[in-house]
């Protein structure tokens, strides 16, 4: 799956009434370099409707003392960002999209009331976005009074892998309601922290505004980092906060 950069270009002009972009991104397997780009391709696609070509950069090998090999790729992706959407009837119309940030308050009834008027303003479109912070990175904060050194903990797989489960259906519950309620939604766990999670998503996708839901201000992480004012400068996009009364839970008491 390649493209000259003439090609990368010439995919734009297709159709001048879309946005075509261009990312670059890297994908590792340890079974060849096709199987590298093809998973990176579909591990884009999980998050990208619309990819188009893809044009291989470079190519390398990483190699452990062991004798294991990794096989790695970078290459650049385009996609198209097309606001225009057909509904019942055959009437196009233009679509407003809404990047939700979201994690422990993510099925809470103020976020979800935000998100009704936006639907009932006109036709939307959201990606949720629920970082997390997994136990092993929380066991890892600990440090040593004496030096500030930061002692690591080991990772525990199994808390992990259960806090990532707990909350990829969480965000299906919520995800299920925005549709119920009449907006398309896609959504994705993360494990980096908030300010890295949403300029990954604004590297694969075009939003109007993001929606910041979070704990009441004596009990938020969030707002205690000002991630607020964090957001709007390094996105520069209109952020709406939402603050909960209190962690919310859908779908089965998760």
């Amino acid at each position: 799956m390649s493209a000259s950069p003439s090609g990368l270009a010439a995919e734009g002009r297709r159709d001048p009434d879309s946005v075509y972009r261009v990312i670059t991104a890297v994908a590792t397997s340890p079974l060849g370099w096709e199987q590298a780009i093809a998973a990176g391709v579909a591990d884009l696609g999980r998050s990208i409707d619309d990819l188009r070509l893809a044009q291989v950069i470079e190519c390398d090998l990483a190699m452990d003392p062991g004798g294991a090999v990794l096989y790695r790729i970078k290459f650049a992706a385009s996609y198209r960002v097309d606001r225009r959407r057909t509904l019942p009837g055959g009437v196009t119309t233009s679509v407003r999209r809404y990047l939700v940030l979201a994690s422990q308050t993510a099925g809470g009834r103020r976020l979800h009331e935000e998100l009704e008027r936006r639907i009932a303003h006109g036709p939307a479109e959201f990606h949720l976005v629920m970082p997390i912070l997994l136990p092993s990175a929380e066991a890892a904060r600990w440090a040593d009074p004496m030096t500030g050194t930061t002692v690591p903990a080991a990772p525990d797989g199994g808390a992990d892998g259960d806090a990532i489960e707990e909350a990829e259906q969480r965000l299906a519950d919520v995800l299920a309601r925005i549709r119920a309620a009449g907006g398309f939604a896609t959504g994705e766990v993360s494990v980096v922290d908030p300010v890295r999670a949403t300029l990954t998503v604004l590297e694969r996708g075009s939003f109007d505004e993001i929606i910041l839901s979070t704990l009441p201000g004596h009990l938020s992480r969030w707002l205690r980092l000002d991630l607020p004012s964090r957001l709007h400068r390094v996105t520069q996009l209109p952020i709406t906060h939402v603050e909960q009364a209190e962690a919310a839970t859908v779908g089965g008491g998760r």
